[in-house]
């Protein structure tokens, strides 16, 4: 026989939901806590169950909803509550984002100066948990070709090899290039082995006659120009 009060939460839980679904159809997550986000997108995983207090307990461990995003399948399963099913789920919001961000920078973008650079390829490193270098090719117009990850890892850990941009320029008939990549820190400063390579990597490019238009250097909300910070000058 069931519990009538039992019957009773399942029906109020289930009224909370359609609510929340019906709000998201309508408004999509404007006027959504954090907490009823992440309540929503469990119940997607947990159909019969008040995920409210889970979502609490997630953002409690995690400590943001950034976090709890971008939180590692393992921590995730050791929140009470959360089985594998929702961590999968979670993890999978985050990553098909990456995807669509990733996504949205297309070739054919013209590129000119640094910060039309730095909003072109700010979204390559949402969400990186390790520093990648990026190579972007550019037509005579400026127009982006192709972009290129040449490794993960910091500019210094990677030793990029100025042979193979070389030969990655060349074989896309770029007429300029762009350098970038992430700091794993809030700030985008240039460090001495970032100077040095793009140093190097200038001299070994004009060579050629294809410019490096600049190296750009992203760090969470941050972004660094080097040929408009002045760096460019020396070389």
């Amino acid at each position: 026989m069931s519990n009538p009060r039992e019957e009773k939460e399942k029906n109020i839980h289930a009224g909370h939901r359609a609510r929340l679904r019906k709000q998201f159809a309508g408004h999509g997550l404007e006027g959504f806590t954090d907490v009823q986000a992440i309540e929503l997108l469990l119940s997607f995983a947990i159909p019969r169950r008040d995920t409210n207090p889970l979502a609490h307990r997630l953002l409690n461990r995690f400590r943001s909803f950034r976090g709890v995003l971008e939180a590692e399948l393992a921590d995730l399963q050791k929140v009470e509550g959360i089985g594998p099913e929702s961590a999968l789920l979670l993890r999978l919001v985050t990553e098909l984002n990456i995807r669509y961000l990733r996504a949205r920078i297309s070739p054919g973008v013209q590129l000119r100066t640094g910060d039309e650079i730095c909003d072109y390829v700010r979204d390559l490193f949402r969400y990186r948990t390790v520093e990648e270098v990026y190579l972007l090719c550019l037509n005579p117009e400026g127009r982006v070709i192709d972009r290129l990850l040449l490794n993960a890892g910091s500019v210094a850990e990677v030793g990029l090899s100025l042979r193979e941009i070389v030969q990655l320029a060349l074989q896309n008939n770029a007429a300029a290039v762009v350098l970038t990549h992430n700091h794993l820190t809030e700030l985008a400063l240039p460090s001495h082995a970032d100077i040095e390579t793009t140093r190097r990597l200038y001299r070994a490019l004009a060579l050629i006659g294809v410019e490096l238009l600049d190296h750009v250097i992203v760090a969470e909300d941050d972004c660094v120009s080097l040929r408009d910070s002045g760096w460019f000058k020396d070389f």
